[in-house]
């Protein structure tokens, strides 16, 4: 099973919206692998600043900037798709890495309240 095959599951993998690195093209669009790399890096990021137990969302600033960016790309993934205008690569990048980066800010703590209050309840 190869990359490509997998990651058109998860993707359109259009060319044109597709970066290339050494003459070949990523199995995700340029959306897509800022998304998830934004993603895994906003959740390492908190991990190593031993934020493992977080079970609380950000200060109300930090989460209106990430809503922001959020918003930004839905608003971004929507005019892409109704054909209303039409990014090139590297914007597109930009706004998927600020995307899944300000997502994991909501999820990171989601994901730990449902962990360890599970764990605090088996003990």
């Amino acid at each position: 099973m190869n990359l490509e095959y997998i990651g058109s599951f998860f993707c359109h993998q259009m060319p044109e919206r597709t970066i290339q690195v050494a003459g070949q093209y990523l199995p995700l669009c340029a959306r897509c692998t800022g998304i998830y790399t934004g993603f895994l890096l906003g959740i390492l990021y908190q991990f190593i600043l031993r934020q493992t137990k977080i079970k609380e969302l950000r200060n109300p600033k930090m989460l209106l900037i990430s809503a922001f960016f959020i918003g930004f790309l839905i608003i971004d993934s929507l005019g892409s798709y109704l054909k209303l205008r039409s990014l090139s690569t590297y914007p597109r990048l930009m706004i998927g890495l600020s995307g899944g980066a300000s997502i994991s800010l909501f999820l990171y703590p989601v994901f730990n309240c449902c962990l360890w209050s599970k764990r605090s309840m088996g003990n």
